[in-house]
């Protein structure tokens, strides 16, 4: 039976939570131990400490990641075209349907990503001011980079070379695309770091993902492309 008015409201914002932090939660459970890397990353003091964590960094994001984000975004996904899909076995069947396209494309990013971690320490060790915009900039569209690889792996059935450069053709002909999900992404990380760490298991990746794949979605639209 439909629900009509205030309680029509209050069913879909409770359905839409519950959906929300049902898969954002299973996704942070598969990449605990990645951030358990990463908290630790971010307090090295010295060089042996940091090549030590950017190498388990380095073989944990492919393998466990970057199958599980990819599994989020389709589900993320079918949500957004309007499908149902139950969580737990959807999220599993599209981590293994999705392995290897996302673990080949994830040894490529990963690599990005630890080049650039590693840059941001060259910085602090050394105290290189001038460069910090510069990074900042970069790291900023990476992720979005990131974003689009994990929204074309899931909605285009394409080699990964292919995604990689559609990735990329994406970040840089979409400036509005690419702003919003720069925004929107880095106040969530923000607020989720600083005063709402509560986020971080329950919403964080999920309302990225969301948000993200909207955008693209639409964009897409417009284009007519097909899947």
């Amino acid at each position: 039976m439909e629900m009509r008015g205030i309680w029509g409201v209050f069913y879909i914002i409770s359905l839409w939570l519950t959906r929300m932090a049902g898969i954002n939660f299973l996704w942070f459970c598969f990449n605990l131990p990645v951030a358990m890397v990463v908290y630790n990353l971010l307090m090295v003091n010295d060089i042996e400490e940091l090549f030590i964590f950017l190498g388990l960094l380095f073989i944990l994001m492919p393998f466990v990641t970057f199958p599980a984000t990819t599994a989020l975004f389709a589900i993320v996904r079918r949500w957004i075209i309007g499908e149902e899909i139950k969580i737990i076995k959807g999220f599993w069947e599209y981590y293994k349907k999705n392995y290897f396209e996302s673990l080949k494309g994830g040894i490529f990013l990963t690599l990005i990503w630890c080049s650039m971690l590693f840059y941001y320490y060259i910085l602090k060790f050394h105290s290189l001011e001038i460069f910090t915009y510069l990074f900042y900039l970069l790291l900023a569209l990476l992720f979005v980079f990131t974003i689009h690889f994990f929204s074309i792996t899931v909605h285009f059935h394409s080699r990964t070379l292919t995604v990689l450069k559609h990735a990329m053709l994406f970040t840089v002909i979409n400036p509005v695309l690419t702003m919003e999900i720069i925004v929107v992404s880095g106040l969530l990380i923000y607020l989720s770091s600083t005063y709402f760490s509560f986020l971080i298991p329950f919403f964080i990746g999920s309302t990225i993902a969301f948000v993200s794949f909207m955008g693209f979605y639409r964009f897409t639209s417009k284009l007519k492309i097909v899947e």
